[in-house]
């Protein structure tokens, strides 16, 4: 797809009412309670708009991102990994269960489900098309943030039982995958171009995996919604097929761990990533150098490599790549008791397989 292609259709954008508002409040001494009225105002307007395709919609939603590194008092633009990400996570927190309290669920199920007829229903090289995935984009960021705060459970659960639901995710997710749904319409994350549609499936992707990492009651619905085969057509660079990786391997049963294990050098990555991620400040890595960076934390990452080691020969790639000193530094006073707990049960985990016994490595293991 050529650079020269994207000057056939309008770059979509967000008009500035709300985020003029939001830079219009903020000072030092903000508090979350300062910004209720203006969550208030953006989910009323939200509520009673009629055309889900428009900048103002975008602009709400772009507002609803900012609050909570406003109320930290950061740049509004700030990459996560440039701030204190665990007090960003509690303040994402508090502000999620305010929008949850304020009906949000309902209100992005609606959006969600209009915005998908809409899609359906008009080019995606259109100018009113790309407008609608730009939205959509701008939607999926505000979930996929409070999906990943401290405390996630409670927004997860509303989102996928209440709100957005399960199946309109898969279903724009299969939107975002089809060839003919591919829009010439790039964004900028820094200076880095990025496609618009393949990230919004990446963004889709990142709701559902950190909804079934906060659920873990809900691998059922996931298995009965067919996610698996979706999951295994979605294409995407490395970045997606980690996130796809990650995702498999809450949802697979144990017969079907062959799923589980890949040639291409994911574990591999996963497992320099948790390397990384045990030795940074506040215990989080992005999973790229510059662009559209994922940020993990340790816990996340070793949560995930445990899952994916029920398949044996990933746990023999973990311990080729050096998970298991790793995993040991996680045991150390300035990780949590949950941190703690879960670098426990990885190495034991790794402790009880053959081929590890028969390399002598299991001496490092205990």
């Amino acid at each position: 797809m050529s650079g020269s292609e994207t000057s056939e259709v309008t770059q979509p954008g967000e008009s500035s009412y709300f985020c003029d508002q939001l830079v219009g409040i903020s000072s030092d001494t903000l508090t979350f309670e300062d910004t209720k009225p203006l969550i208030d105002e953006i989910l009323q307007f939200l509520g009673e708009a009629k055309d889900y395709g428009t900048r103002d919609v975008a602009d709400a939603f772009r507002a609803l991102y900012r609050i909570p590194r406003c109320i930290m008092h950061e740049d509004l633009d700030a990459n996560l990994d440039s701030i204190d990400t665990t007090q960003y996570y509690k303040v994402v927190f508090e502000v999620g269960q305010y929008l949850l309290h304020q009906d949000f669920s309902t209100i992005s199920m609606r959006i969600s489900n209009a915005l998908h007829q809409m899609l359906s229903g008009c080019t995606a090289n259109s100018d009113y098309g790309a407008q609608c995935q730009y939205n959509c984009s701008k939607l999926y960021g505000v979930i996929q943030d409070h999906s990943s705060s401290l405390n996630p459970a409670s927004f997860c659960r509303s989102i996928i039982e209440e709100g957005i639901q399960l199946e309109v995710l898969l279903k724009m997710l299969e939107y975002f995958n089809a060839p003919d749904n591919d829009t010439t319409v790039f964004i900028y994350y820094g200076n880095t171009r990025v496609n618009l549609t393949q990230s919004n499936r990446r963004d889709v992707l990142l709701i559902l995996l950190n909804c079934i990492k906060a659920c873990p009651d809900l691998r059922k619905a996931y298995r009965e919604a067919n996610i698996v085969k979706i999951l295994l057509n979605v294409k995407g660079d490395f970045q997606m097929k980690i996130l796809i990786l990650l995702t498999l391997s809450y949802v697979v049963d144990d017969n079907q761990s062959d799923m589980l294990r890949k040639s291409d050098d994911s574990i591999h990555f996963l497992t320099n990533l948790f390397k990384k991620s045990v030795e940074s400040k506040h215990h989080y890595v992005r999973d790229l150098d510059e662009g559209p960076a994922l940020l993990y934390s340790a816990f996340e990452l070793l949560d995930g490599l445990n899952h994916l080691s029920v398949n044996d020969a990933n746990k023999l790639d973990i311990l080729k790549h050096g998970g298991v000193p790793a995993i040991i530094r996680m045991l150390q006073p300035d990780f949590t008791d949950d941190e703690r707990k879960l670098a426990t049960e990885a190495l034991w985990n790794l402790a009880f397989v053959d081929q590890i016994k028969s390399t002598g490595a299991e001496r490092e293991i205990k």
